[in-house]
């Protein structure tokens, strides 16, 4: 089961164009879900599973350098997705923690699953939540995948990451989520770095010639 979520999660660069992206900002919700892509090279990845009384579920994050990041070349897209591997219970809510402080837009690209109707953020920005139908009707039941939950950012490094599911009762599980990112130096700056260890070495063998 977690591989099937898994292998989904990990499709690689897919070239759907960004339908209607808008920025969310601290305090919206009720965003309708409309098409987002995602895409690039493969930054971080974390994959784990939640269980709850009334659910059971395996989780999949991947995170991408996207060359066609709407906030910029190089951003960050985090593509989440989930399968609820439980025999009872909805998923009502998937929720990705660790954005305080970004520019965040957030849409769904189908694959096989279902998708979520809205999508909201909290006040302090912190967390984004891809929700699915109306609370205490329905959610991605037994057996059943999410489709690709997406979030592009303005960011090139982030601090780490949490995730959590809610069940259509309010109760919620959380997993294990993402270290820290450090943004990959440019090679103008690796090129400083190697011009300066060279010009060191230089140093310390003339001193030891004198």
């Amino acid at each position: 089961m977690l591989k099937k979520v898994l292998t989904l999660c990990t499709l690689g660069f897919v070239s759907a164009i960004s339908a209607h992206a808008i920025t969310i900002f601290a305090g919206n919700t009720g965003i309708p879900a409309t098409p987002l892509s995602y895409g690039g090279t493969a930054v971080n990845f974390f994959g784990g599973s939640i269980t709850t009384p009334s659910f059971s579920s395996n989780y999949a994050i991947n995170v991408y350098s996207d060359p066609n990041n709407v906030y910029c070349p190089g951003c960050m897209d985090f593509v989440f997705q989930i399968d609820n591997t439980g025999s009872s219970g909805l998923i009502y809510s998937v929720n990705g923690l660790g954005f305080a402080g970004f520019s965040t837009t957030a849409g769904f690209l189908a694959a096989g699953g279902l998708p979520p109707t809205d999508i909201s953020r909290s006040l302090d920005g912190n967390t984004i939540s891809f929700n699915f139908g109306g609370k205490g009707s329905s959610g991605v039941g037994p057996h059943s995948l999410s489709d690709l939950l997406i979030v592009q950012t303005n960011g090139l490094s982030y601090t780490g990451s949490t995730f959590t599911l809610t069940d259509v009762t309010g109760t919620s599980g959380s997993g294990g989520g993402l270290g820290p990112l450090n943004p990959t130096p440019e090679p103008s700056s690796l090129l400083l770095f190697g011009t300066g260890l060279i010009g060191l070495a230089g140093f310390a063998k003339k001193k030891l010639i004198s």
